[in-house]
């Protein structure tokens, strides 16, 4: 297989399709045998390929620094729970929310959570006082649901855009709470993940300037902002 380096990823997979028979003379037929539809046919199956390879290794990455930060991911919810306040708490892959769950002896909604158990584990976490966290996979549980008997929001996972991550803090932003909410993300030190945070984050100004009309001069400067309340241990609230 080619290096890692992503143009040749690209380049490999392009030669390996003009090397395909087959493929070729099927598009040819398609083209009355111009060739050069043929090829850009060709580049552009390449380069399509070449993307879903490149999520794949992004995706075994995520899982890798998802079970390198459990320790962390533990050991920062336990000293939050010593505030006395509840805590919601949100990971990506459907392992990691087993784990936290199972740790924390908490309620959890994922993938595949009867809508008995769904309503169960929300009734928990909103009347029951001895019930402190909840932990939920950042798509099965970051839309309709209402937890408001926490204001804090804790992802030990990252989701892969804005939209993913603002559905799931306004689980602790509806009608109905007091206190004022913070979304916490715990990110792995020198990985993936702190490029992922900042391409979501990235997005996020994109929409909220095209939404309020920030200048360029707002865009710099919040962008610094953010940086900036980065902690040294890398956890980062928002």
């Amino acid at each position: 297989f080619p290096s890692h380096d992503s143009l040749d990823i690209v380049l490999w997979i392009k030669n390996e399709l003009a090397k395909d028979e087959e493929f070729v003379s099927q598009l040819l037929a398609e083209s009355n045998g111009d060739e050069s539809y043929a090829w850009e046919a060709i580049e552009s199956a390449g380069e399509k390929a070449a993307r879903a390879e490149v999520l794949v290794r992004f995706a075994k990455l995520k899982r890798i620094i998802a079970r390198g930060k459990m320790d962390h991911a533990l050991a920062w919810i336990n000293d939050f729970l010593q505030s006395g306040k509840k805590l919601v708490v949100f990971a990506w892959h459907r392992e990691t929310a087993v784990e936290l769950a199972g740790a924390l002896g908490a309620p959890m909604i994922i993938g595949g959570t009867s809508i008995k158990e769904r309503d169960s584990a929300v009734e928990a976490f909103q009347n029951d006082a001895e019930c402190r966290v909840i932990v939920l996979n950042i798509k099965a549980g970051g839309v309709g649901l209402t937890l408001t008997a926490g204001s804090d929001v804790l992802f030990c996972e990252l989701g892969w855009s804005p939209g993913d991550m603002e559905q799931a803090e306004d689980r602790v932003h509806r009608i109905g709470q007091a206190d004022t909410c913070t979304a916490w993300y715990l990110l792995g030190a020198g990985t993936i993940e702190e490029e992922i945070y900042e391409l979501i984050e990235s997005k996020r100004r994109v929409v909220g300037e095209s939404i309020d009309g920030k200048s360029i001069i707002d865009k710099t400067l919040a962008r610094f902002i953010s940086r900036a309340k980065k902690w040294n241990t890398n956890d980062v609230q928002r």
